[in-house]
């Protein structure tokens, strides 16, 4: 489903009887000109020209509404993009068969970059995503390792390793008799790039390295 805003707008019309002064009657005549309307209109589909072609730049993002993780992450990629003053598509999937049919849509709306959060609906027809976007150049990021194992092109990854030793210790301190209110959160930071290789091949894309993006760079050899 494409974002946007459907606005209806009530309209009233009053039927007084006016005096109409020559003022009055130039203007009507010029809102009534057949050739000023038809030049407002070609105005009006010049501006719809320019709006496509920006959309060509624009990034889209890929995802369920079912998934509230997902839905989440949309919502903070909307106000970094909102912030940068980037525009943005956005798509919603129903189920996995949806993906392929979406991801059509998107490459044929002009879009350049498609971002997929960690989306378990999105996951299960990834490869019908990253099939299509390999195949027309286009980089996919997303935010898990998992799906750059599938083919999308590269994500900041957390060490799912990690998170599981961390839940544990979590879990021990509640069975020593900690209340859950008494454990303290934690906040899971970036520990490694991960890129797909076939991915940056298809779209032309160097590897990146550590001095680039900053965090250790895992290569995945092929989409599995």
């Amino acid at each position: 489903m494409m974002a946007a805003f459907l606005v209806t707008e009530a309209a009233s019309a009053q039927s007084d009887t006016l005096r109409w002064t020559l003022d009055d009657c130039l203007q009507y005549a010029m809102e009534q000109n057949i050739q000023l309307q038809q030049n407002r209109l070609s105005l009006e589909e010049s501006k719809i020209d320019v709006k496509t072609a920006k959309a060509a730049l624009f990034p889209s993002l890929s995802f369920s509404t079912s998934q509230v993780n997902a839905t989440s992450t949309v919502k903070a990629a909307e106000k970094y993009l909102d912030s940068k003053k980037i525009a943005y598509a956005e798509k919603t999937v129903e189920n996995s068969a949806d993906v392929k049919s979406v991801t059509q849509s998107l490459i044929d709306g002009g879009c350049d970059v498609i971002f997929v959060p960690n989306d378990s609906v999105v996951q299960d027809g990834v490869s019908a995503l990253t099939e299509l976007c390999q195949e027309k150049k286009i980089p996919t990021y997303c935010a898990s390792a998992t799906t750059v194992a599938s083919g999308c092109t590269a994500t900041l990854a957390i060490d799912d390793k990690g998170i599981g030793e961390k839940t544990a210790e979590m879990a021990i301190q509640y069975f020593d008799g900690k209340k859950v209110a008494e454990i303290p959160a934690q906040v899971c930071g970036i520990d490694y790039c991960s890129v797909n290789k076939t991915a940056l091949a298809a779209g032309g894309l160097a590897t990146p390295t550590k001095d680039t993006v900053g965090y250790e760079v895992k290569v995945l050899e092929a989409a599995k």
